[in-house]
């Protein structure tokens, strides 16, 4: 997660724990939902969290940006971690990726 001109909050998650269930609990963990535009892509997942908070979504088949609607800083924050991660370590274990 990003805040615009904020820091990212990152966190390791196993593929289970991708559910709409679970995403919508750690939004709800991490973000004022009464006062803020949750933006993400259209994964299936984030469906429920228009149900509680206002929620826009970008296709990233059909473009990249629309309007102010992005994913553009989060996407870059895992670019850059993925790319020091090749580039200093070639490889990091799931024990050691929290650090």
């Amino acid at each position: 997660m990003t805040e615009r001109g904020g820091k990212v909050k990152a966190k390791v998650a196993k593929k289970g724990d991708l559910t709409a269930n679970k995403l919508s609990a750690l939004v709800r963990r991490n973000v004022n939902t009464s006062n803020t535009i949750l933006m993400t892509d259209v994964y299936k997942g984030y469906l429920r969290i228009s149900n509680f908070m206002e929620h826009r979504t970008i296709n990233h088949q059909q473009w990249y940006v629309d309007g102010d609607i992005h994913t553009n800083r989060i996407e870059s924050f895992w670019a850059i971690l993925k790319r020091g991660i090749i580039g200093q370590y070639h490889k990091v274990s799931l024990h050691q990726l929290p650090k």
